[in-house]
């Protein structure tokens, strides 16, 4: 339907089934909109000549273009989710991106969310719950776990990834000139450069296993 003048519902009709488009600035309705069925420049919405919103399938809804929500603080909610039966939601997420899942009789108590530059981070705990599943950490240069092989029982390993307070996790991965694992120990660091790893004997040459981790 294509009109040029202003478009609404009569008195008692609750429901309008349109095969075109309402095009004209002002337009108000009030009450349900049907559209008919189709993708793009079929059936739906389309705003502005380039922005289209229209029904891609049973219950589901869709645009090829941004959508964007604006609200007044960060913490507000943008999005949020929960089934008929439910009183709270069981999920959401804010406008500075933090989001929060709940169990649906009350309120949302696990969260993901930005805790500063390039750190993500959660209050509560993070279970792996399939055997054999895991976390992956990316080892090479400047890398938070790696492996260094020692000379003359000591190896210096270089990473800006070290900080003073790290806790650093050392195990012998495969054994160089001595028959039993030695003790291992860090003996010194410099925080974003390196660190030492050093044997209880001299002479090994052991390949060692080592991984950063920083207290939260």
């Amino acid at each position: 339907m294509s009109d040029s003048r202003s478009f609404g519902m009569p008195a008692g009709v609750s429901q309008a089934s349109l095969d075109g488009k309402v095009s004209k600035a002002g337009d108000t309705m009030t009450g349900m909109l049907t559209l008919p069925a189709g993708g793009a420049g079929v059936g739906g919405l389309t705003i502005g000549a380039d922005t289209v919103l229209y029904r891609q399938g049973a219950d589901q809804l869709r645009t090829e273009d941004l959508f964007s929500i604006q609200r007044a603080a960060g913490s507000d909610s943008a999005m949020a989710s929960k089934i008929p039966a439910d009183s709270a939601f069981r999920y959401q997420f804010t406008i500075n991106g933090a989001m929060s899942w709940g169990p649906g009789n009350a309120g949302v108590d696990t969260n993901l969310y930005r805790n500063g530059t390039d750190l993500l981070a959660t209050d509560d705990d993070f279970a792996i719950n399939i055997a054999g599943k895991g976390l992956r950490v990316k080892e090479g240069s400047n890398a938070k776990m790696g492996t260094a092989t020692l000379v003359a029982g000591a190896a210096t390993v270089a990473t800006t990834a070290v900080t003073a307070s790290s806790r650093i996790f050392l195990t012998a991965q495969s054994l160089g000139t001595v028959t039993a694992p030695k003790a291992l120990a860090v003996t010194a660091r410099t925080a974003a450069t390196s660190f030492v790893i050093t044997s209880a004997d001299a002479t090994d040459t052991s390949v060692i296993a080592w991984h950063i981790i920083e207290p939260a």
